[in-house]
């Protein structure tokens, strides 16, 4: 583990001062999921060239593994932890400060930031969806994206105190942040390499599907992907803005006693927090899986997933409006 941090502030101008700094992290010893008992080599490919570890069974929109093969069939699943996961983070930060001068003050702070690692399915929490879709990628295909790399921060602040009677605050707080990423997929309960996960197939971008030239004209990370495997978190959420208000005033009943009176308004831009819908494909209830015993493939019944990376669950807070009172002695 190793972190490494510097920043400058120089006072520009009276009541302003200007931050910048940077900071490096690396994480080493993370501990990496991974299935023993898999087999050495798949058994079948899919029309894409994906590795299949098991016999696929298909129903309605479901594809799972009918009976895993695996090197020891008195067993299924066996978990190894390796602690040869890793994490590294670098970010860059401008911060400007008005200090009270008057009537007025104000804040504002930018980072740029990223962060790449090797650790799979860390943000789901889920152990099977930290297993790799290509155990023989010799290029290691879980090395990219980190599950938790936000690109873009923006946070500023203004509070306003009009020489007035009542004393009236008025206080603003803005906020941004870049999207969570992730990998174009498939939907729960469709496990196409077999492997007995359903949270780790990456799609392969196919544009001679219909629907999918109209989802790589929306979506400029699967353009970057066409003709290949998504790459490991390739697109990302829409970012997420924020802005909470409050006006207070301030009302004295006695020389020894005053108070004031507030309303908060929360979340007064509200943008759509939840869970994308990974899917690019989703199976065709009526189709069939077709197997071509000859060449050992596989070839999955797909449609484009016109809903593809909007929120399936939408967990934002909602707007709030908050009224309160406040005394002092």
């Amino acid at each position: 583990f190793g972190r490494l941090g510097v920043g400058i502030s120089r006072r520009v101008g009276g009541m302003t001062m200007l931050h910048v700094s940077g900071s490096y992290r690396s994480t080493d010893f993370l501990t990496r999921r991974t299935d023993l008992n898999l087999l050495v080599s798949p058994a079948a490919q899919d029309q894409h060239g994906r590795p299949i570890y098991g016999p696929l069974q298909k129903s309605g929109e479901l594809v799972n593994v009918a009976h895993p093969h695996r090197r020891f069939d008195d067993f299924d699943r066996v978990s190894a932890l390796t602690a040869d996961g890793w994490s590294r983070y670098w970010g860059i930060t401008l911060g400007l400060e008005r200090e009270f001068n008057g009537s007025y003050a104000y804040f504002a702070n930018y980072t740029y930031s990223r962060t790449t690692d090797n650790w799979l399915g860390i943000r789901s929490g889920a152990p099977d969806a930290q297993l790799t879709p290509f155990p023989e990628d010799a290029a290691d295909w879980r090395e990219g994206t980190s599950d938790y790399d936000l690109p873009h921060r923006i946070s500023a602040g203004l509070e306003i105190r009009p020489q007035i009677s009542l004393s009236p605050r008025i206080t603003a707080l803005y906020s941004y942040r870049s999207g969570y990423p992730f990998t174009p997929g498939f939907r729960e309960g469709v496990d196409v390499n077999g492997d007995g996960s359903s949270r780790n197939d990456p799609a392969f971008v196919d544009d001679a599907i219909a629907g999918v030239p109209e989802l790589i004209s929306s979506w400029d990370c699967l353009s970057e992907q066409r003709g290949r495997f998504a790459e490991r978190n390739a697109c990302r959420q829409s970012g997420v803005h924020g802005l909470n208000a409050r006006v207070a005033l301030s009302i004295s009943a006695t020389p020894r006693l005053s108070a004031q009176v507030y309303l908060d308004a929360i979340n007064l831009l509200e943008s759509e927090v939840g869970e994308p819908d990974r899917a690019l494909y989703l199976i065709n209830s009526s189709g069939s899986l077709v197997v071509n015993q000859a060449t050992g493939t596989v070839s999955l019944p797909m449609v484009a997933n016109p809903h593809f990376g909007e929120p399936i669950a939408r967990t934002g807070a909602g707007r709030m409006l908050r009224i309160g009172l406040q005394g002092h002695h």
